[in-house]
């Protein structure tokens, strides 16, 4: 079927001009492949027993002034690798190179009940000792399976790290959030072969067979795609890449690696911290024993008073080194809730990192004093309501216990949201929204339900109102803490938005009788890429206000892996290698999000206004500034508010006078207010007109809450220099 569909290609050839990346075979050697191109030359990994398959599978690539989202790299094809080289063309569809199997590869896709036999396996292979405790590869796959094959096609690759001691295997390439191996079967999209349903299509990038720009002879291909394992530093490892055709040797597929991509290494002086739950208390991590994540990293240098707090939820953390001269106290802070059924006795003090070691790891044993029964539940807005649009939001259920739990969980919509999709099974429908009983979910074990619903159209709803949702999580045992089995997300719905936003789930307002000292302000901060290409790198950077309790400060999630660095009220969040696609490749893919909750100083009162913003940078671009979200503390929840579009501020930064007018109603009332949200001024304006002194304020940044006769509130920011 395959050979036929190939003979009509080659009778009707595709004439397309387009640049494309460039493969060679003998441009370099296997070890160099793996050494120079793969590892970019790195000096810090010790390399060896690199084997491979025929030469002509693999070879070297370079984007040779195309788009395409890796410079260079290596290529590995279940055929002859050269033919990968763009455009497309439609000619050289079906190769053949090693015509062999591969007994690995086959293990992996028959477990997943395909009964096919892996022909024309091509692989790279190499041990090496680990210098960090992870490695991670950006790849892109590529098959000619795309489209008329897609339905029934398993070809499938893998990236199978084993620990050379214990012999323990895993697949790094998976698809996000399962154990399900990257193939055609698994990330396909049903616009390009109607006769079988999209499968994680979020994950597919480009059908290429009817396009004049695309930079691969291969007829479709995934968005950028990252493979991830966990390392033991010191202990060696293997790592094969293969990937093979399914059933038979008829259009190839391939895999296409980054180079220098291989890990996020310190070649210089580092230092590792790295916290785990030590099973049999020996202070040793052993083999199957898990890193911990309930609790902050520090350290301070040279004995001063400032101490640095790092969060990572993989346990680890690096910190580079200056000089060798300066000295580390490193610590970990088990958090309060878990600190009667966890004790951590390690510590360090007055740590000399000597020039050229590299990175010196530095282990804390967390030993379990006795089980407990704890699970989280948050929702998560993935965007913000529009009338007429769908609505998306993810509940994300994790079991922080040290036993397995089963519940209930049950989600209540807004009575103006109608659910028209739910990525769970087993769903209960009720008049509310639904109800999931899950079962079995294992410590440290997470669930993620994504929910569309359908926002009405005005006049149903009006730009300005709140939305309201909620989800709550019931388990069977008793809980250590029920604060975080309720989670809810109040949101404006808006017009046309910036993607890139801050949100605090109360809303605007929120109701001062209803709100005390046990309670938490909840921040998300969204993430959209928006330009024209992959983001390699995000960095989002905050600022907290003077008015939160810096030591209530807890993360709850995030929607990719990150490390999170706390210098007094500055926070970090940095995603390395995050390979977020552009808008224009992937809506779903190219947004994300950081959620983290902290409270309010003891004292606040009524009428009090907290905001805060947060910058947002993508790789070396400037920093994209999000809205100024303010709450209030109020007796009331009615006053709408009037946009910013209907209010004109200028010059703004200002010296002497600022100049306001209005295009919704006159201006009634008008706070100048200082970032500690103390009011300085309230002018009486009655006019859509004003000019106001501000001569006599200091430089700063100050907030002006305006109201209108209308009975609205709008706040703007004001820049004083």
């Amino acid at each position: 079927m395959k050979k036929n569909y190939l003979l009509l290609l080659l009778l009707f050839p595709v004439f397309l001009w387009s640049q494309g990346i460039s493969v060679s075979t003998d441009a370099f050697t296997t070890t160099q492949l793996v050494k120079d191109v793969l590892f970019g030359g790195s000096p810090c990994v010790e390399i060896n027993n690199i084997t491979s398959s025929s030469a002509c599978g693999i070879g070297y690539f370079n984007a040779n002034g195309s788009n395409f989202p890796f410079s260079e790299g290596i290529v590995i094809r279940s055929g002859n690798a050269e033919n990968t080289a763009g455009p497309y063309t439609g000619l050289n569809l079906s190769t053949t190179c090693s015509s062999q199997n591969d007994a690995d590869l086959q293990q992996l896709v028959t477990s997943y009940g395909f009964p096919g036999t892996i022909q024309d396996a091509s692989f790279i292979k190499f041990d090496f000792v680990a210098v960090a405790n992870q490695v991670q590869f950006n790849y892109i796959f590529a098959s000619q399976e795309y489209g008329q094959f897609q339905c029934f096609s398993s070809d499938a690759i893998a990236f199978i790290l084993t620990n050379v001691t214990t012999g323990q295997s895993v697949n790094m390439a998976t698809v996000w959030g399962s154990n399900l191996p990257v193939s055609v079967y698994s990330i396909r999209n049903s616009a390009f072969n109607a006769a079988c349903a999209s499968a994680n299509e979020e994950y597919f990038g480009s059908y290429n067979e009817f396009s004049t720009g695309s930079n691969l002879n291969m007829r479709g291909q995934t968005l950028p795609l990252v493979a991830t394992g966990n390392t033991t530093v010191g202990d060696s490892y293997s790592l094969k890449i293969v990937v093979g055709d399914y059933s038979d040797p008829g259009m190839d597929s391939a895999i296409l690696i980054s180079s220098g991509m291989f890990t996020n290494m310190y070649c210089n002086e580092a230092i590792n911290m790295i916290a785990f739950l030590d099973g049999n208390n020996n202070g040793i991590i052993d083999n199957g024993e898990t890193n911990f994540t309930h609790g902050t990293f520090t350290h301070i240098i040279n004995n001063t008073s400032d101490e640095i707090s790092h969060y990572s939820p993989s346990g680890s953390v690096f910190v580079g080194v200056d000089s060798a001269t300066d000295t580390y106290d490193l610590n970990y802070i088990i958090d309060p809730i878990y600190t009667p059924y966890f004790t951590n006795p390690t510590s360090y003090n007055d740590i000399v990192v000597a020039q050229e070691s590299g990175v010196n790891t530095y282990y804390f044993p967390i030993t379990n004093t006795q089980p407990y029964h704890d699970v989280a539940v948050s929702l998560v807005s993935t965007n913000q309501p529009q009338p007429g649009f769908d609505y998306h939001q993810t509940i994300i259920a994790t079991n922080d216990g040290t036993t397995i739990s089963s519940g209930t969980i049950t989600f209540t919509k807004d009575p103006l949201l109608s659910i028209t999709a739910i990525s769970q099974d087993g769903t209960l429908t009720t008049e509310t929204g639904f109800t999931y009983a899950y079962t079995d979910l294992l410590p440290n074990e997470s669930l993620t339900v994504n929910i569309t619903t359908l926002m009405p159209t005005i006049p149903t709803v009006a730009l300005g109102d709140y939305i309201t949702n909620s989800v709550n999580i019931s388990p069977i045992n008793t809980e250590i803490n029920t604060e975080n089995n309720t989670n809810t997300v109040s949101e404006m719905i808006v017009g046309a938005y910036d993607p890139n936003d801050k949100m605090e789930s109360h809303g605007a307002k929120i109701l001062f009788n209803s709100f005390d000292d046990n309670d938490y302000l909840e921040y998300t901060i969204r993430f959209q890429n928006t330009g024209n290409y992959y983001a390699t790198r995000v960095r989002i950077e905050d600022e907290l206000e003077a008015q939160l309790d810096l030591s209530t400060f807890q993360m709850i999630g995030a929607s990719h892996d990150y490390t999170l660095t706390r210098i007094n009220n500055n926070l970090v969040w940095t995603f390395k290698n995050i390979m977020l696609p552009s808008l224009e490749a992937s809506e779903e893919a190219s947004q994300g999000y950081v959620r983290f909750r902290i409270k309010p100083n003891a004292g606040f009162a009524l009428g009090d206004i907290i905001t805060n913003e947060a910058s947002i940078f993508f790789d070396f671009n400037p920093p994209i500034i999000t809205n100024l979200f303010a709450t209030e503390f109020t007796t009331t929840l009615s006053t709408p508010s009037f946009g910013d579009n209907f209010i004109v501020l200028y010059p703004n930064p200002a010296k002497t006078t600022v100049n306001i007018s209005s295009n919704s109603g006159n201006i009634e009332t008008l706070k100048i207010i200082d970032l500690t949200g103390k009011v300085i001024k309230v002018i009486d304006v009655y006019s859509s007109t004003t000019t106001i002194k501000v001569s006599d304020l200091s430089s700063g940044i100050y907030f002006l809450e305006l109201n209108n006769s209308k009975k609205e509130r709008s706040i703007k920011k004001l820049v004083i220099n």
